[in-house]
This record gives C-alpha cells, structure tokens and sequence, in this order.
C-alpha cells in the first residue's frame, strides 16, 4: 500500500516519472500476487499519469489493454476506468465519446456506492457539458459532485468544485466568479495543488489569466503555470506578470530578460545575437526570411558565406535565448509569442484594441481608461531610441510613432466629447511628446489653458511652439496659431470659453 499511496502522491504533485515507477512497482506487485484488484488499479492509475504527463500513447494502450478485461471486472473498478477513459476522450476533444464514458462512469460508480468515484465521475461529467454548450447541465453535475464529495472532507474535491464553478460563472456573466476564483486558488495556494482529475489546460490557462489579471494568489498561479507547462494559445501579451520564458523590451530602450534575468553580452561574441533579435524584431519577429535578416546584418555577404553567418549567430542567440523560444520553419525565423514577450507586440494589440473601443457604438469608459494607461505606461520612448540609428530600424520607428499618435488623436476626440478637460490636456501633451512640430496640438492645448481660464499656461505653450518654429526653422509660428495668440493675450474670456470645446460643454 505504500506503493499505491506513493503514486497518488507523485501524481497530485506532478512528479511523473516517480509516478510512473511507483505504477511499474505496483504492476510487479500485481502479477506476483495474482490479486486482479492490483492488476486494473495499476493500469488505471498508470492512464491518468499518462493523461496528465501529455503522454497519450501509453494512456490509450493501457485503455485498450483494460478495455479487453473490465466487462468482468467489479463496479469500483469499471467506475474507475470509464471517468478515465472520459477524461482521455477530453482530452482528445471527442465530447460525444466522452459522454457516454461520463455517463457509464456515473451508473457504475452509484453501483459501486463510493463517494469519490461518484463525485469524479460527477465532475468529469460537469466538464463535458460545460465543453458541449449545456451549462445548466453541467451545474446540475457539478452540484451532485459537491454533495457526494464534500462529506468525505476532500480538500482536493473542494479545489475542484471551486474552480469549475468560477469557470462557469465567468463563461456565463454570473456574479460572484471573481470570488469563486479567489477562493479556489487559494485553497490551491494552501495545499500547493498541482494536479486533479479532468484537469484540463486550456481551461486553466484561461483561469490564471483571469487570476493574474486580478492578482489573485500571483505567486502560486505562476508556479502552478510552470510547473504544468501550460501554454496559452492566444498569448496574454497585456501580462506582464505571466511567467515569460522571454521577455524583450525596445521601447525607449533594449532589455533581454530570460526567465526574469537581464541578458548582458560577454564580449564581441554576443553583440551579433544580439544584433540578429533586434532585426528579427524590427521586421516584425514572424516569419522573416533569413535573407531579409542577412541583408541587413551582413550587407556585403553572399550565398554560403552569409547563410553561414546567419546559422553561426542563430546558434548564439539560441544560447542567450531560448532554444524554443526560436522557431525556424522554411527558412523563416520566429519568436515563439507563446514563450516570448516582445513589448511592440503588446503595444500594437493594445493600440488596436482601443481603436475598436473607441469607434464601438457605446464605449466604455472604464476599459478605454485602463487600456489608455497600459500603452502609456509601455511606450517608454521610440523604437530601439538608444541604439546606433540603422536603415532597418527607422521603418518600424516611425510607423509605431504614428500608430501612437493616431490613437492619441482619437483620445483626444473622445475625452473632448466626454467633457474631461484635464485628460485632454494631457493627451495633447503627449501628442507633443510624439511630435513636436505639430501645430495643431499647441493650439489645441492653448485653447483648453485658455478656456479654463489659465490665460499663463496658455501663452507658455505659445512660447514654447514659437521657439521650437524659430530654432528648427527660423520662422514663426502659423497666422493661425498667431490669430489664437493675440485673442488669448487680449483675455476675451467669452470668446476663449467659446474656443474651448471642453469648456463649452463643461
């Protein structure tokens, strides 16, 4: 029995491979002793370490080899088999197999009388229906996994029915979700749970997105994110705090970080890695040809002697990196988006996201705030700013400059129609930031000074533009930026209000 107990043990932890040879060691027990009840609970057991260490081969032959024998096995053991073999058919994305294996689980498991198999099968059930567009179904199972698992005061249980019911009431816009959440991972951060029957990743890949981006428990979601390998599909690049295996920062600066640590070149040898991911960035980090990236890194190389170059350096920046992080697929090289975090990357999909709040039919305010603030708080400055000025980076430079401002721009628009007068200030300020040559956002700034009644701020943004014009080319500012000079300089505090779209609907 110390066998079986060391083998549930390793598989809730996540140690596979000691899970696998307690499982062996019970399988050796079994065939010397001849008891039949060793036999299928060790190639159950050995199914779900399967399932759970991705190795789907060993999980579907040991089904089949059970397959051949459960007709005359006993009801806890059938129980056993059928919410094993709904878990792998999960896993699989077959819902219609799963089913039915859900649902010969639950018979013999109420024929078997045993709590936790019923409350298993309840719950692998619960997580079909949920897979299959029958929420209310799979409340209805998930309630009876509650009541026949929580008298035998499982903690594990407890961890399972928590989370299921966070999933469906954020999947359903039910209250109370958030909560569920905080509860369930913190009872998972209390006994470090790793693992759990039906435990499926790209549901939890979304629950600790959720988690993260409330900061629910960060460290223990985190930990759990590493230690399951999950991967998010769709990449949560807005997270700063999901454990990046890569992290790339060139906004306003160049920072490498590999599992939170700044990469630093040790001498000559790295700068050309170093070098290449910088290019690789630039032309967007997807599927960029290895001629485009030789052209611009060793312009005078031909033929084999530049792609020699070119796999010597990738070779280098593998080391530095990631191994995996780099992807090379018809002679096109990537960042892995699901391992790497590039800050431009983050930057464009918040930018686009806010283009489409902005444009909706009823925009939110709040979300518009929020996303407003993570690009300002990303974009410390233009792409790659600190690095030696090269052909190849003055493109994606000023096509994000753009990218910035036209957002601003509608920003702008926006907070004026909304009557936020200081938000406009600042926008407009940021839009200086961006481009300082711009007339038009020195009038609009002096007319918003202007119409609030600071007639001193106004005309400092008038000095400030006149100097700018004079020392970059020895002019004066527009007749129209002139005209607003003199009607603020004349203090006509009706007309400037008038002037003011802000104030004028303030």
């Amino acid at each position: 029995m110390l066998t079986a107990a060391d083998q549930m043990a390793s598989w809730q932890a996540g140690l596979w491979e000691r899970s696998y040879r307690a499982a062996a060691e019970l399988e050796s027990i079994s065939a010397q002793s001849g008891i039949p009840f060793w036999e299928n609970y060790t190639k159950i057991n050995t199914v779900l370490a399967a399932i759970t260490a991705g190795d789907q081969r060993v999980a579907d032959d040991m089904l089949h080899k059970l397959e051949q024998t459960i007709g005359s096995s006993d009801y806890t053991d059938k129980a056993l088999y059928y919410f094993a073999a709904c878990w792998r058919a999960l896993m699989k994305d077959d819902l219609q197999l799963a089913f039915v294996h859900g649902q010969a689980g639950i018979e013999f498991g109420y024929k078997a009388n045993t709590f936790l198999t019923i409350a298993m099968s309840h719950f692998g059930m619960a997580v079909v229906d949920m897979s299959s567009g029958r929420p209310e179904s799979a409340h209805v199972h998930l309630e009876k996994m509650r009541e026949q698992g929580f008298p035998i005061n499982n903690r594990l249980i407890e961890f399972m029915y928590l989370l299921m019911s966070a999933k469906m009431a954020l999947d359903t816009d039910e209250s109370g979700g958030e909560a569920l959440l905080r509860q369930a991972f913190k009872l998972g951060a209390q006994h470090d749970f790793v693992n759990f029957y039906f435990f499926m990743p790209a549901m939890m890949v979304g629950l600790c997105i959720k988690a993260l981006e409330q900061g629910i428990e960060t460290e223990y979601v985190k930990s759990l994110i590493n230690r399951r390998g999950l991967v998010p599909e769709n990449p949560p690049l807005h997270l700063t705090n999901w454990p990046w295996r890569v992290e790339i920062y060139t906004l306003g600066r160049f920072t490498v970080l590999v599992d939170g640590t700044p990469v630093r070149p040790a001498g000559k040898g790295h700068n050309k890695p170093l070098e290449l991911l910088k290019i690789l960035i630039a032309l967007g980090g997807r599927e960029v040809s290895e001629e485009r990236i030789s052209e611009a890194l060793w312009p005078d190389a031909e033929g084999d002697m530049a792609h020699s170059a070119f796999t010597t350096t990738l070779s280098r920046l593998r080391k530095l990196l990631s191994g995996e992080v780099l992807r090379v697929s018809d002679g096109r090289l990537s960042l892995d988006d699901r391992l790497c975090r590039l800050d431009t990357w983050a930057f464009e999909r918040l930018l686009g996201e806010l283009d489409v709040l902005l444009t909706s039919g009823q925009v939110d305010v709040e979300k518009v705030q929020q996303r407003m603030q993570s690009v300002f708080d990303l974009y410390h400055g233009p792409f790659l700013a600190k690095e030696t000025p090269m052909n190849w980076m003055l493109g994606p430079r000023e096509r994000l400059r753009l990218k910035l401002l036209r957002v601003i721009k509608h920003l702008i628009g926006f907070y004026s129609r909304t009557g936020h007068c200081q938000q406009v200030i600042a926008l407009y300020e940021k839009a200086l930031e961006q481009d300082p040559l711009a007339e038009e956002y020195y009038r609009g700034l002096m007319k918003c000074h202007a119409g609030r009644g600071d007639r001193a701020a106004a005309l400092a943004v008038y000095g400030a533009c006149r100097d700018v014009f004079n020392a970059t080319f020895n002019i004066a500012p527009s007749e129209k930026t002139e005209q607003l000079h003199r009607l603020i300089e004349g203090n006509d505090r009706e007309r400037l209000t008038r002037l003011c779209d802000v104030c004028r609907r303030g």
